[in-house]
C-alpha cells in the first residue's frame, strides 16, 4: 500500500475510505508496502495496480520471486508505451513462467456488497487456474477458467 493513510484504515477499520467508503472489507486484510515480504508469505501473488505501473511493479517484484511463484494480473488495458498485455510485461520482468489474468464484468463496490458477480481467471497452465479459482470463488462470486490468455485480457482491455 503506498498510501499509509488509507492502509491503516484498511488495516484498523476494514475499510478503504479513499476508494470505496462506507463499505466493510473482509476482516483479517494484512496492509504491507514490503513487496520482499508478500514474496515471502504468498506463493500466488494478485497484481491489482494500473497498467501504466505494472512494468515497474513486475520489476521490482521480480527481485524476490522465484519460479514456484504464480502471477496473476487483475489490471485491465495495455501497456500505455508499447500496448503489451500485462501477461507478457510479468514474463518480461520476473521469472515466473506460470501468469493469467483476472477479468470479467466485477465492480469492486459489487462484489463488497455481496451481490452476485463473475470473472475469468486465464492461463495456459491447468494448475494457475484451478489454483486461482479455488482462492476466489465464493457462494456470491463465480470464477470460470479459460486457457484464452490473449482473449481474455484483450476482451478486458
Amino acid at each position: 500500500m503506498r498510501d499509509e493513510t488509507t492502509g491503516r484504515a484498511i488495516s484498523e477499520q476494514c475499510e478503504n475510505p479513499k476508494y470505496l467508503p462506507g463499505l466493510k472489507l473482509a476482516q483479517g486484510i494484512q496492509v504491507t508496502r514490503e513487496l520482499e515480504e508478500i514474496c515471502a508469505q504468498c506463493r500466488q501473488i494478485f497484481l491489482v495496480v494500473p497498467t501504466k505501473v505494472m512494468r515497474s511493479i513486475a520489476r521490482e517484484l521480480g527481485k524476490w520471486l522465484t519460479a514456484e511463484h504464480v502471477l496473476i494480473s487483475c489490471s485491465k488495458g495495455l501497456e500505455p508505451e508499447s500496448a503489451e498485455r500485462m501477461t507478457e510485461i510479468l514474463r518480461e520482468e520476473t521469472c515466473c513462467i506460470r501468469v493469467g489474468a483476472l477479468s470479467g464484468p466485477n465492480l469492486a463496490k459489487e462484489v463488497i456488497a455481496g451481490q452476485p458477480a463473475a470473472t475469468v481467471i486465464a492461463s495456459r497452465f491447468d494448475a494457475v487456474v484451478s489454483d486461482a479459482t479455488r482462492a476466489l470463488m465464493g457462494p456470491r462470486f463465480r470464477v470460470y477458467g479459460n486457457h484464452d490468455v490473449l482473449g481474455v485480457e484483450l476482451a478486458g482491455a
